[in-house]
Protein backbone atom coordinates (compact mmCIF):
# COMPACT_ATOMS: atom_id res chain seq x y z
CA UNK A 1 0.00 0.00 0.00
CA UNK A 2 1.44 3.21 -0.83
CA UNK A 3 2.12 5.46 2.65
CA UNK A 4 0.03 8.19 2.96
CA UNK A 5 2.15 10.28 4.92
CA UNK A 6 5.51 11.74 3.12
CA UNK A 7 8.73 10.15 4.15
CA UNK A 8 10.51 13.13 4.55
CA UNK A 9 7.87 14.41 7.08
CA UNK A 10 7.30 13.56 10.43
CA UNK A 11 4.64 12.85 12.53
CA UNK A 12 3.75 15.11 16.40
CA UNK A 13 1.92 13.78 18.85
CA UNK A 14 -0.44 15.95 21.29
CA UNK A 15 -2.13 14.35 24.51
CA UNK A 16 -3.56 16.66 26.85
CA UNK A 17 -6.94 14.29 27.77
CA UNK A 18 -6.12 13.24 31.02
CA UNK A 19 -3.45 14.99 33.94
CA UNK A 20 -0.71 15.07 32.05
CA UNK A 21 0.56 17.08 29.02
CA UNK A 22 2.55 15.13 26.31
CA UNK A 23 4.38 15.86 23.16
CA UNK A 24 6.22 13.58 21.02
CA UNK A 25 7.84 13.68 17.28
CA UNK A 26 8.25 10.32 15.76
CA UNK A 27 10.53 10.49 12.27
CA UNK A 28 7.92 7.34 10.58
CA UNK A 29 11.00 5.66 8.94
CA UNK A 30 13.68 5.51 11.44
CA UNK A 31 10.84 5.25 13.75
CA UNK A 32 13.54 7.51 15.96
CA UNK A 33 11.22 9.85 18.18
CA UNK A 34 11.85 12.49 20.95
CA UNK A 35 9.05 12.77 23.83
CA UNK A 36 8.26 15.40 26.94
CA UNK A 37 5.69 14.54 29.31
CA UNK A 38 4.67 16.08 32.15
CA UNK A 39 2.05 15.22 34.82
CA UNK A 40 -0.30 18.38 35.35
CA UNK A 41 -3.68 18.61 36.91
CA UNK A 42 -4.01 21.92 35.07
CA UNK A 43 -1.88 24.42 33.26
CA UNK A 44 -1.54 22.75 29.74
CA UNK A 45 -2.84 25.63 27.74
CA UNK A 46 0.16 27.55 28.71
CA UNK A 47 2.42 24.49 28.75
CA UNK A 48 1.43 22.84 25.62
CA UNK A 49 2.84 25.48 22.76
CA UNK A 50 6.59 25.78 24.41
CA UNK A 51 6.54 21.92 24.34
CA UNK A 52 6.04 21.33 21.36
CA UNK A 53 8.52 23.95 20.10
CA UNK A 54 10.86 21.83 22.64
CA UNK A 55 10.74 18.60 21.37
CA UNK A 56 10.76 19.78 17.35
CA UNK A 57 13.99 21.29 18.73
CA UNK A 58 15.65 17.93 20.33
CA UNK A 59 14.34 16.23 17.29
CA UNK A 60 16.36 18.84 14.88
CA UNK A 61 12.94 19.54 13.00
CA UNK A 62 10.91 22.37 11.63
CA UNK A 63 7.90 22.59 11.99
CA UNK A 64 7.23 22.67 8.37
CA UNK A 65 8.36 18.60 8.23
CA UNK A 66 4.85 17.88 10.42
CA UNK A 67 2.87 15.84 8.03
CA UNK A 68 0.60 13.89 10.35
CA UNK A 69 -0.72 15.17 13.89
CA UNK A 70 -2.19 12.07 16.14
CA UNK A 71 -3.93 14.00 19.26
CA UNK A 72 -5.89 11.77 21.75
CA UNK A 73 -9.79 13.34 21.20
CA UNK A 74 -10.94 11.35 24.34
CA UNK A 75 -12.65 10.34 26.81
CA UNK A 76 -10.92 12.88 29.73
CA UNK A 77 -10.92 15.98 30.95
CA UNK A 78 -13.70 18.15 29.11
CA UNK A 79 -10.81 21.27 29.04
CA UNK A 80 -8.08 19.15 28.61
CA UNK A 81 -9.54 17.84 25.28
CA UNK A 82 -10.37 20.80 23.89
CA UNK A 83 -7.11 22.41 24.66
CA UNK A 84 -5.09 19.43 22.86
CA UNK A 85 -7.34 19.14 19.66
CA UNK A 86 -7.84 22.94 19.65
CA UNK A 87 -3.74 23.18 19.39
CA UNK A 88 -3.76 20.20 16.67
CA UNK A 89 -5.63 21.52 14.65
CA UNK A 90 -3.85 24.93 14.65
CA UNK A 91 -0.62 23.67 13.67
CA UNK A 92 -2.12 21.60 11.35
CA UNK A 93 -3.58 25.05 9.24
CA UNK A 94 -0.71 26.61 10.04
CA UNK A 95 2.15 23.55 8.23
CA UNK A 96 -0.54 22.07 5.72
CA UNK A 97 -0.30 18.79 7.64
CA UNK A 98 -3.68 16.22 8.42
CA UNK A 99 -4.94 15.47 12.25
CA UNK A 100 -5.72 12.27 13.20
CA UNK A 101 -7.66 11.43 16.06
CA UNK A 102 -7.33 8.35 18.90
CA UNK A 103 -9.41 7.64 21.77
CA UNK A 104 -7.55 7.83 24.77
CA UNK A 105 -9.20 4.18 25.42
CA UNK A 106 -7.46 2.94 22.79
CA UNK A 107 -4.29 4.06 23.10
CA UNK A 108 -4.01 2.67 26.89
CA UNK A 109 -5.32 -0.46 25.14
CA UNK A 110 -2.59 -0.74 23.18
CA UNK A 111 0.34 0.22 24.89
CA UNK A 112 -0.54 -2.72 27.33
CA UNK A 113 -0.40 -5.18 24.47
CA UNK A 114 2.99 -3.78 22.97
CA UNK A 115 4.09 -4.90 26.65
CA UNK A 116 2.74 -7.61 27.08
CA UNK A 117 3.50 -10.54 24.83
CA UNK A 118 1.43 -13.09 26.15
CA UNK A 119 -2.47 -12.39 25.60
CA UNK A 120 -4.35 -14.55 28.16
CA UNK A 121 -6.58 -12.10 29.26
CA UNK A 122 -9.09 -9.20 28.50
CA UNK A 123 -8.33 -5.72 29.56
CA UNK A 124 -10.22 -3.26 30.93
CA UNK A 125 -9.03 0.25 30.47
CA UNK A 126 -10.33 2.43 33.60
CA UNK A 127 -10.01 6.28 33.51
CA UNK A 128 -11.20 8.17 36.67
CA UNK A 129 -14.10 11.15 35.79
CA UNK A 130 -12.82 12.71 39.49
CA UNK A 131 -16.80 11.86 40.47
CA UNK A 132 -18.46 9.00 41.72
CA UNK A 133 -17.93 6.66 38.10
CA UNK A 134 -15.12 5.89 35.40
CA UNK A 135 -14.88 5.74 31.67
CA UNK A 136 -14.20 2.40 30.94
CA UNK A 137 -13.66 0.07 27.66
CA UNK A 138 -13.13 -3.58 27.71
CA UNK A 139 -10.65 -5.72 24.95
CA UNK A 140 -10.33 -9.09 24.30
CA UNK A 141 -7.12 -10.72 24.69
CA UNK A 142 -6.07 -9.82 21.13
CA UNK A 143 -6.53 -6.43 21.52
CA UNK A 144 -9.85 -5.75 20.18
CA UNK A 145 -12.71 -3.68 21.23
CA UNK A 146 -15.94 -5.63 22.89
CA UNK A 147 -18.08 -3.29 23.83
CA UNK A 148 -17.90 0.65 23.11
CA UNK A 149 -16.47 3.26 25.26
CA UNK A 150 -19.04 3.87 28.37
CA UNK A 151 -19.45 5.64 31.88
CA UNK A 152 -20.66 3.99 34.54
CA UNK A 153 -20.01 3.67 38.14
CA UNK A 154 -18.14 0.27 39.70
CA UNK A 155 -21.53 -1.91 40.10
CA UNK A 156 -22.69 -1.42 36.84
CA UNK A 157 -19.16 -2.39 35.03
CA UNK A 158 -18.05 -5.65 36.96
CA UNK A 159 -21.83 -6.85 35.59
CA UNK A 160 -19.96 -6.69 31.87
CA UNK A 161 -16.43 -8.07 32.47
CA UNK A 162 -15.51 -11.95 32.47
CA UNK A 163 -14.02 -13.85 35.23
CA UNK A 164 -10.56 -12.94 34.48
CA UNK A 165 -8.99 -9.76 33.37
CA UNK A 166 -6.46 -7.07 33.67
CA UNK A 167 -7.14 -3.54 34.74
CA UNK A 168 -5.00 -0.23 33.82
CA UNK A 169 -5.55 3.36 33.29
CA UNK A 170 -4.99 5.89 36.06
CA UNK A 171 -8.34 4.57 38.04
CA UNK A 172 -6.75 0.64 37.72
CA UNK A 173 -4.98 -0.77 40.16
CA UNK A 174 -1.79 0.45 38.92
CA UNK A 175 -2.70 3.92 38.67
CA UNK A 176 -1.43 6.81 37.41
CA UNK A 177 -1.37 4.85 33.70
CA UNK A 178 -0.43 8.16 30.74
CA UNK A 179 -0.66 8.04 27.12
CA UNK A 180 2.80 7.01 25.97
CA UNK A 181 2.94 10.05 23.46
CA UNK A 182 5.38 8.05 20.90
CA UNK A 183 2.87 5.10 20.90
CA UNK A 184 0.45 8.01 19.91
CA UNK A 185 2.63 9.08 17.03
CA UNK A 186 3.19 5.96 15.86
CA UNK A 187 -0.16 4.59 16.31
CA UNK A 188 -1.80 7.69 14.37
CA UNK A 189 0.45 7.11 11.29
CA UNK A 190 0.03 3.22 11.27
CA UNK A 191 -3.80 3.83 11.54
CA UNK A 192 -3.66 6.45 8.78
CA UNK A 193 -1.86 4.39 6.32
CA UNK A 194 -4.07 1.42 6.67
CA UNK A 195 -7.64 3.33 7.21
CA UNK A 196 -6.83 7.11 5.27
CA UNK A 197 -10.49 7.62 4.92
CA UNK A 198 -11.55 6.44 8.06
CA UNK A 199 -10.47 8.96 10.60
CA UNK A 200 -11.82 11.39 13.21
CA UNK A 201 -10.25 14.32 15.01
CA UNK A 202 -13.83 15.14 16.82
CA UNK A 203 -13.67 14.74 20.31
CA UNK A 204 -15.49 12.09 22.60
CA UNK A 205 -17.28 12.64 24.33
CA UNK A 206 -18.92 10.04 26.47
CA UNK A 207 -22.09 12.37 27.85
CA UNK A 208 -22.71 16.05 28.09
CA UNK A 209 -20.64 18.58 30.46
CA UNK A 210 -21.68 18.99 33.84
CA UNK A 211 -23.53 22.74 34.20
CA UNK A 212 -23.75 24.49 37.16
CA UNK A 213 -24.80 27.86 37.83
CA UNK A 214 -22.74 30.29 39.58
CA UNK A 215 -22.84 33.14 42.24
CA UNK A 216 -23.87 35.64 39.11
CA UNK A 217 -27.17 34.80 37.58
CA UNK A 218 -27.33 33.89 33.61
CA UNK A 219 -23.49 32.68 34.00
CA UNK A 220 -23.17 28.66 33.46
CA UNK A 221 -19.58 27.35 34.82
CA UNK A 222 -18.49 23.69 32.73
CA UNK A 223 -17.01 21.01 34.61
CA UNK A 224 -15.33 17.98 33.39
CA UNK A 225 -16.83 15.30 31.50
Amino acid sequence: MEEIVDVHGCVLAIDTAMNCCSVAVLDPVTKEGHSKCEPMNRGQAERLVPMVLEVMREAGREMQEISLISVTRGPGAFTGLRIGLAAAKSFALAVDATVIGLTTLEMLANQYFERNFYKEKSLLVLIDTKRDDYYYQLFSPDGKPVIAPGAGNAENILKLLPEDFAVIGDAGKKGHEFVNPVSLAGAGYKYYKLFPDEYSSDPLYIRDADVSTSGKQGREVKQKI
